[in-house]
Formats: C-alpha cells, structure tokens, sequence
C-alpha cells in the first residue's frame, strides 16, 4: 500500500483573521440589507466607506501606496464573504476593486500612482488587517 501524504489547505493565520472579520462584519453589516440591495438595483454608498474602514479596500495594493498587500488570495476571501451576505455587493465589490487596484498599480506612472492609489485605500489599510 502507498502512504499519501495530506493536503494542507490552511491558508494561514492572516487570511484566517481576515475572513473572520469580514465574515463578521457582512453579517451586521450586508446580510440584514441584502434584499433591499436586490429590490433598489443600487450599490448602498454607505457600504463603501464602511469598506474602506474595515480595511479591505486595499487589500492588492502596496503598502507603498496605502494598500494591505495581501494579495489576490485576501482579495477572493474578502469576496467569498461579502458575498455570503449579498451576491450583487460581493460582484460589485469584486469588480470595482479589482479594475481600480489593478489598473492603478500595474498600468499608471508612478506619480499618478501616489496620487490615484491613496484615495482608492485608506492609508491605515494595512494596520487595520493586521
């Protein structure tokens, strides 16, 4: 018989501590409104800048520009939970943040990076996550 050794899926303890916390936060914070979201067809602006507060809107940006730097795999399991809560907000979240993060960081001069990024992330993004 052949031993096969196992899969470690644990994604380690900051993605933990993230999804937890986002997990908690759609919870209060979505998952009460999901239904009203769906009826109005409208992203509550006041979502976003709870977003921002929470610390997730950077989580693919530099820490050089005011990001997490967490990489895409914080940026799925923020997504994976947001969407528990709400399918529309969790998409809208998905694209927004990945179209402005990714656009800002790989395609813009580094002068307007400076300038772009800062404003789509809180400064105190990383220290939030942390």
């Amino acid at each position: 018989m052949t031993h096969l050794t196992t899969l470690n899926f644990a994604l380690g303890e900051d993605i933990e501590m993230l999804r937890d916390t986002v997990s908690k936060f759609a919870a209060n914070e979505i998952a009460p409104r999901a239904a009203a979201i769906d009826q109005a067809n409208l992203f509550p602006h006041d979502l976003w800048r709870k977003l921002g507060d929470l610390g997730v809107l950077g989580l693919t940006v530099s820490e050089e520009y005011g990001g997490a730097q967490l990489g895409y795999l914080a940026h799925m399991v923020a997504m994976e939970e947001i969407s528990r809560a709400s399918a529309a907000v969790g998409l809208s979240f998905g694209l927004i943040r990945t179209c402005a993060s990714t656009n800002c960081t790989a395609m813009a001069a580094p002068s307007r990076r400076r300038s772009i990024c800062p404003n789509s992330c809180p400064a105190s993004t990383s220290a939030r996550l942390r």
